[in-house]
């Protein structure tokens, strides 16, 4: 049991595609997020006698925003106060090459809302619809969708299922070793873990303390959402052994 890293573009973007109807809010909020954060790493946005550069910012608890920087690495924060939703553009709806142009135009209208209101710095609703992805969990066979609509009749036939472990690790995935577990670290994006003698990131609600492949766990829990991330760790570890 290996500990990967993944392009975040190709994080988010697997998931919109393959888990979410065409006509639901949360395609319209994550498409509209993949079309504000852009592809790209950094990206220079304005020049006033000094650079300006905007890319993804990581914040605590795995959620993330649009950050401005004073370089084109955008490590180094700009410190001009400039407003971030000044230099980022939005962009008109748009639902992909599938979209076949049949919605009704009520839900065409509301959609428009959930895309208007998802294009801000600090992709608040963008971060929300992701929330249930930001920890480990189970690699099984899920009904998919690709682009918004089901794929053969209701995405449930054996050819048509999507493992997603299988689908993010085929997309832009790398081993993240000890220099990469240290940076994620310091960010303070990933739950406790300990590779190689070292321990990394924090422990979350519900357990009593972290984890390694090979060794046992005491968890409690306080609600549903807590009882699944026990499973999905527990199963994790378990196929560690």
């Amino acid at each position: 049991l290996g500990v990967y890293r993944q392009e975040f573009y190709q994080f988010l973007e697997q998931i919109s595609k393959h888990l979410w109807a065409i006509t639901s809010m949360e395609y319209a909020v994550s498409l509209a997020g993949l079309a504000y954060i852009t592809d790209a790493d950094c990206t220079q946005v304005a020049y006033n006698g000094n650079y300006l550069y905007a890319a993804v910012k990581p914040t605590t608890g795995g959620s993330f925003e649009m950050g401005l920087y004073s370089e084109n690495t955008c490590i180094e924060s700009d410190t001009t106060g400039a407003a971030v939703d000044d230099y980022i553009d939005t962009s008109d709806m748009y639902l992909g090459s599938k979209d076949d142009g049949t919605t009704d135009a009520d839900t065409v209208a509301e959609l428009y809302v959930y895309w208007q209101s998802a294009q801000e710095s600090t992709l608040t609703d963008v971060n929300e619809i992701f929330d249930p992805f930001k920890y480990c969990t189970l690699c099984m066979d899920y009904p998919t969708y690709q682009d918004g609509y089901f794929i053969g009749d209701t995405g449930t036939d054996d050819d048509d299922m999507i493992n997603q472990c299988w689908k993010f690790y085929s997309h832009d995935t790398e081993v993240c070793e000890s220099d990469c577990m240290a940076i994620a670290n310091a960010q303070g994006n990933i739950v406790e873990i300990t590779m190689d003698g070292t321990t990394y990131g924090t422990s979350w609600a519900g357990s009593n303390g972290g984890g390694s492949a090979g060794v046992g766990r005491n968890f409690g829990s306080s609600d549903e959402d807590n009882m699944q991330k026990i499973k999905a760790n527990a199963f994790l570890v378990g196929n560690g052994i």
